[in-house]
């Protein structure tokens, strides 16, 4: 009877360890899940931090070849008010709107030219780009599209008024 009643006891005892076992297991399990969520959480946030530094190198992309426009542009000045005070050309009144005749106002409007086609061309890019970028995430805070889109076109805007003043009055 002892034998029976021990044995008893040691079922019993191995009973409640696979209890415990089970329990420990579904606290592992519940850790694990736990742990899996916080990390696709984490690849979440990786993935939308990459995404926000995309759409800010692409504001940078645009910055810098707006600005390498303007470089194109000023230098395209210089070249032809470079040859005007070569030749020793001054503007008259009476000389406005007249063509261009020497090869350095050729040459600086050509650049100038060059520079608003540079100047559309990046903020056309750069407006697909940002069009493609919004339609799977937000844009950053204190991001706007239209901002750097309006810097760019102003500069071909004022490339396309300077274009024509350097081609027509002289």
């Amino acid at each position: 009877m002892e034998k029976l009643v021990a044995l008893t006891e040691e079922r019993t005892r191995l009973a409640l360890k696979r209890t415990q076992m089970a329990e420990e297991r579904s606290s592992i399990s519940k850790e694990r899940s736990r742990m899996s969520a916080e990390r696709s959480k984490m690849s979440n946030d990786r993935t939308l931090l990459s995404a926000t530094r995309s759409y800010m190198n692409a504001e940078r992309t645009l910055s810098v070849w707006v600005r390498t426009a303007l470089s194109a542009m000023i230098f395209g000045i210089a070249i032809d008010r470079w040859g005007l005070m070569a030749t020793g050309k001054s503007i008259h009144p009476n000389t406005l709107f007249g063509h261009p005749s020497t090869p350095t106002t050729l040459t600086g409007a050509v650049l100038v030219l060059f520079s608003v086609v540079m100047s559309l061309t990046a903020v056309s890019r750069f407006i697909g780009f940002s069009r493609h970028y919004k339609k799977d995430f937000p844009l950053p805070y204190h991001h706007k599209t239209w901002l750097p889109a309006t810097y760019a076109f102003m500069v071909a805007f004022f490339g396309t008024i300077l274009f024509f003043v350097m081609w027509w009055i002289k």
